[in-house]
């Protein structure tokens, strides 16, 4: 008690047993909805809210720049160390954890992680990629094809969330190694890497949120957690031993890793990043997009015009370039990453030693300061007073709206989005994932008609740093032409 009375912390605001023990924030960020608790502490006690005796949530947008900018002082916390592969190490003959993209908290190290392989991900790569998409598009046109009624016959109930899982899987895997797992194909999870996947995006959260547990969970003498990042680690060295061995030179994202020159350990850690952020975040958008669609029948009708009037089908699939000229479509997948991000957990910055005065607060150095994709999209001085609204047409100009009052309106918007991270350490899959995305539902909606076969149920959603949904059954049927 006496140590609370001295704490600078005193000021904020936050739940009793929060003040001290991070047990409190363990248990809610494990239950799957964190970002629902985060919400209704932000309206209990406002836009500073203490979680745990050392880590203050904010949904102050104007603290996003000084938290996220290039050498503004805010370094990751080490909440992100908690994702690493374990590696031997051959000159110190033992064990060592591997950070990767994602995890490696210090700026000049993540650069030189980041700097060989960044322009992988650039458009222009990506579209060199698209004919691989395309042929895992068409044999998900295909499967459902044959599951599918026709005219008006749309009484085929079919889990679209999982076949969307499912097809994102297929194509990172792909696009990745040139090899497709046959995850659409064979209609499951059929090896268990998706379940894998999950499971250990759940124990992440637990080492991420309390680093102490790590050691505890994540020990290679006696593991109580899932076998994790390892697993799938190993898995991704098989594919670089194996494209060794052959001699191979192929352009997919293994092929230029190769080309790097660096170590079979870096080319694994890159691996893992694109094939598990890459199918989780990407499907958890597609799928909220369909859901969010579909529960509002003059959007998804819109929407759906919109595509179907611009004819934009090659084949059996859509390219890229004709799909992002879909002003409504683009407007629709920016509300998504504002209503319900891929990723909806805070993303923790350590604040700097001097400390941090913002408006009339003080926040000490070394304390974490972390912000919610999922509840800075609900700040009603950016995004208006029916921000808890799926509304895409707040992302275009308003027929009253002049010109430099939609760009000024607009730029808050986007200055505002932290969906995929801001800054420095801005995610580098961000086009990947508007890319795939736009390329599956313009083809989708293109084939089929939908509806959810019970409007009345809500998707279910389970927050694990990346969400996870459960529940888009849909009705469909092939559209007459």
């Amino acid at each position: 008690m006496n140590w609370h009375l001295r704490s600078p912390l005193r000021v904020f605001d936050g739940p009793f047993l929060a003040r001290y023990t991070g047990l409190w924030w363990l248990y809610h960020a494990c239950n799957g909805e964190s970002h629902l608790v985060e919400k209704e502490l932000h309206k209990k006690y406002g836009p500073y809210v203490l979680i745990a005796p050392n880590t203050i949530i904010t949904d102050d947008i104007d603290l996003i720049k000084p938290m996220f900018k290039r050498g503004g002082g805010f370094q990751k916390s080490n909440f992100y160390r908690a994702s690493y592969n374990t590696v031997y190490d051959e000159e110190s003959k033992g064990w060592r954890k591997k950070l990767n993209l994602f995890s490696e908290i210090d700026a000049a190290k993540h650069q030189e992680i980041r700097r060989p392989i960044s322009n992988l991900y650039s458009e222009g790569f990506i579209k060199t990629l698209e004919p691989q998409m395309d042929t895992v598009v068409e044999l998900s046109v295909e499967k459902m094809r044959e599951r599918s009624g026709s005219g008006k016959e749309t009484g085929r109930s079919f889990d679209l969330g999982k076949h969307i899982k499912l097809f994102f899987w297929d194509t990172l895997g792909y696009i990745t190694f040139s090899e497709l797992p046959g995850y659409v194909k064979k209609g499951c999870d059929f090896d268990g890497s998706i379940s894998l996947a999950e499971r250990t995006m759940d124990d992440f959260v637990m080492r991420a949120v309390m680093p102490c547990l790590d050691p505890i969970l994540n020990n290679r003498l006696f593991r109580l957690g899932p076998p994790g990042f390892d697993t799938m680690g190993k898995k991704a060295a098989q594919h670089v031993e194996k494209r060794s061995i052959s001699n191979e030179t192929i352009d997919d994202f293994l092929g230029k890793l190769i080309e790097t020159g660096e170590d079979t350990t870096e080319i694994v850690s890159w691996m893992m990043i694109n094939m598990i952020a890459g199918a989780d975040t990407t499907s958890s958008i597609v799928i909220s997009l369909f859901y969010f669609g579909l529960k509002n029948p003059s959007i998804w009708k819109r929407m759906t015009e919109e595509i179907r009037g611009a004819d934009l089908l090659s084949g059996a699939s859509c390219s890229y370039d004709k799909a992002k000229k879909l002003t409504y479509l683009e407007a629709v997948f920016r509300e998504v990453l504002r209503h319900q991000p891929a990723v909806s957990m805070g993303l923790p910055r350590v604040v700097p030693p001097e400390g941090l005065i913002h408006k009339g607060y003080f926040f000490p150095g070394g304390i974490e300061l972390s912000m919610n994709p999922f509840t800075t999209g609900r700040n009603r001085s950016v995004y208006g007073d029916d921000a808890e609204i799926f509304n895409p047409e707040r992302w275009l100009r308003r027929d009253e709206e002049g010109i430099g009052q939609f760009k000024e309106r607009r730029k808050r918007m986007d200055d505002a989005d932290i969906s995929f991270g801001s800054g420095r350490r801005k995610c580098i899959g961000e086009v990947m994932a508007h890319f795939l995305t736009l390329k599956i539902v313009v083809t989708l909606i293109s084939c089929f008609d939908f509806n959810l076969a019970n409007s009345s149920e809500t998707l279910k959603v389970k927050n694990s740093f990346f969400i996870r949904q459960e529940g888009l059954v849909v009705n469909f049927c092939q559209r007459c032409e």
